[in-house]
């Protein structure tokens, strides 16, 4: 029996950082079933994002004229992207002719190129929705309107996002992302094996489990990672995961940090374009409020980040805008930390209140102040949280299903 031929995804994607979509994309083209689908990746410039991407498979074509959509870079912004569009847009088609692409992915739904090179090619498309839109109501039904209308099938990473468009598409389903089991898990090992399994899929993994098993002799990740940051192995760390944009809630964690005297604190993620000074305001923040805090920047990348889970005792994610989802709250709950969030978007979906970690209101420092107090004092508590967390990551929210998924949506929509 004849074996089907490979099929070329052609995945679109509007910036070349290591932030929540970035991340996704990352770990469902290294995902993929070699023997089945072809990835092909589309980025407005080199980034970290693209260097991993090729290490994990992937082809990458960087179209400069592809510019990010984004409603805090000024109006000259969107003149420039008016005037790079049909560039961007004619290019996309002409590398989706010249590739074979047989199906269009665009990862993010302020990605605009993608839909209308897929359209003009003839070529079936699929609308990846990973956003809560507050910024702009106009850019919201805009962008609303495009994914009904020029989309074979939209996946909503939560259903926070589901519920965005208000009578839900007849193509949209709600999928959450999957976290890799295997990379992230309690009692991390070295930097070495992670570097090696992180994004290595199920076929390569049994050697992966094996090296961390024999290689008794390496320190764990998670120590690695506290001398590096200066930390002592019985502190009580609590981090917050993410890029330094205003919405993500830091100010909040540093104001409620400065009055959880039991514990230490990180703060790992850079700035974001647009956004320098606020990333600068939060140092300065820590120095007025003369908390001792380690700001990373972008130090801990996709191959390092389940060290640094695994040297966090809680995760803080303090966001005062609804999460999409809340990637990172998955990671650290495999690697078998209990974890903070706010209780709006995608958070009310991953973490079990009480259970998995606790849920604190927007923006309420007097709230997030009493959760990271309770749990820095409580090593029973936390070992509790942290078991209940691994084990509801392990029951709902498996790699292995979310990219099954995926691909039978692919098998789907080229039928």
């Amino acid at each position: 029996m004849t074996a089907p031929a490979r099929r070329n995804i052609l995945y679109v994607q509007s910036s070349s950082e290591i932030g929540g979509s970035d991340v996704c994309l990352l770990r469902l083209v290294a995902g993929l079933d070699r023997t089945r689908f072809r990835a092909f990746v589309a980025l407005p410039k080199e980034g970290p994002l693209s260097g991993a991407l090729r290490a994990g498979g992937a082809t990458v074509a960087i179209e400069p004229a592809m510019h990010r959509l984004s409603t805090r870079l000024g109006a000259a912004h969107y003149v420039r992207y008016a005037l790079g569009y049909p560039l961007a847009v004619w290019r996309l088609a002409r590398l989706i002719r010249h590739t074979a692409i047989d199906l269009v992915h665009t990862n993010t739904l302020h990605a605009l190129h993608g839909f209308a090179a897929a359209w003009l090619t003839g070529r079936p498309h699929v609308w990846h929705v990973r956003e809560i839109v507050l910024q702009s109501r106009v850019m919201r039904r805009l962008e609303f309107f495009l994914a009904r209308h020029f989309s074979d099938r939209i996946l909503a990473m939560s259903a926070a996002i589901a519920a965005m468009f208000g009578r839900a598409p007849r193509q949209l389903s709600v999928l959450h992302d999957g976290i890799d089991l295997q990379a992230f898990r309690p009692h991390q090992r070295t930097a070495g094996v992670l570097a090696g399994c992180l994004w290595r899929r199920p076929a390569a993994t049994s050697a992966c489990g094996r090296d961390a098993r024999t290689d008794s002799r390496r320190d764990a990740g998670g120590p690695l990672v506290r001398r590096e940051l200066g930390l002592a192995e019985d502190d009580v760390v609590m981090g917050v995961v993410c890029r330094l944009d205003h919405w993500k809630g830091v100010d909040v964690f540093l104001r409620a940090a400065a009055r959880v005297p039991d514990a230490k604190f990180v703060v790992a993620g850079g700035a974001v374009e647009g956004r320098e000074e606020f990333a600068a305001s939060l140092h300065a923040l820590a120095r007025e409020l003369g908390l001792d805090v380690r700001f990373t920047g972008w130090r801990y990348g996709p191959d390092r980040i389940a060290e640094l889970h695994a040297a966090l005792d809680v995760l803080v994610l303090p966001s005062v805008w609804p999460e999409p989802f809340g990637l990172v709250l998955l990671e650290a709950m495999a690697s078998g930390k209990p974890v903070i969030a706010t209780r709006h978007g995608g958070p009310v979906e991953i973490v079990a209140d009480g259970e998995t970690g606790l849920l604190v209101a927007p923006g309420s420092v007097e709230e997030l102040v009493a959760a990271m107090h309770g749990l820095s004092k409580d090593a029973a508590l936390r070992a509790r949280m942290g078991r209940a967390a691994r084990a509801r990551v392990e029951r709902e929210f498996d790699e292995t299903r979310y990219l099954a998924a995926v691909q039978r949506v692919y098998r789907e929509v080229l039928a």
